[in-house]
């Protein structure tokens, strides 16, 4: 703002370009703000998984426009913080890797609990990519994000499989018992 009222304003072309500098820092406060928000979104600790998800699909709905929902039981009190920001990260990743690149016009999260697991699944009709993956089969090379959702997985003693095709992309996340709250001991010997 300084910049631009120092400039005279006959140099139409300074005024223009400060113009566009000072949009550009606006856009880019404005991302780094979300960016922040999202690494621990404060809704996750208050409210719980739930709430921060149902947050997530809102903004990124409203962001992409892809129509977005969430099938969910409650896990506010049955699964460790540490847990909760992993399942919270995966949904993230997979969210971000639908926007970028599977062209999709829906997306669904849906949770369930069973078979002492818990179980994340996120489904999209997009255009999908070559080759089903398992979390042994997921080559080093194709992608940060896949190897990330499944270290974060891997840490808790569970797993994520990627299933995909023209007709869609459904990633499968589990936990084993030992990621819910009463579980607690197990959890620290599974994550030594």
């Amino acid at each position: 703002d300084l910049a631009r009222r120092k400039v005279t304003p006959d140099n139409v072309g300074a005024v223009e370009a400060i113009g566009k500098g000072a949009s550009a820092l606006t856009e880019a406060i404005k991302e780094v703000r979300r960016i922040s928000h999202d690494l621990r979104p404060r809704v996750l600790d208050d409210l719980g998984l739930t709430a921060a998800l149902e947050a997530l699909i809102s903004s990124f709905s409203e962001r992409t426009g892809i129509a977005a929902t969430l099938e969910s039981v409650a896990f506010k009190h049955m699964l460790v913080p540490e847990a909760r920001v992993a399942l919270y990260r995966v949904a993230q990743e997979a969210l971000t890797n639908i926007e970028r690149h599977s062209d999709a016009t829906r997306v669904t999260i849906r949770f369930s609990s069973r078979d002492e697991r818990v179980q994340m699944v996120v489904s999209d009709n997009g255009r999908g990519f070559p080759a089903t993956r398992t979390e042994n089969e997921m080559p080093a090379d194709k992608g940060l994000g896949l190897r990330n959702m499944q270290e974060r997985m891997t840490h808790f003693g569970g797993r994520l499989d990627v299933e995909s095709s023209a007709r869609g992309t459904v990633l499968r996340a589990v936990l084993p018992m030992t990621a819910m709250k009463d579980h607690g001991p197990r959890l620290q010997e599974a994550a030594e």
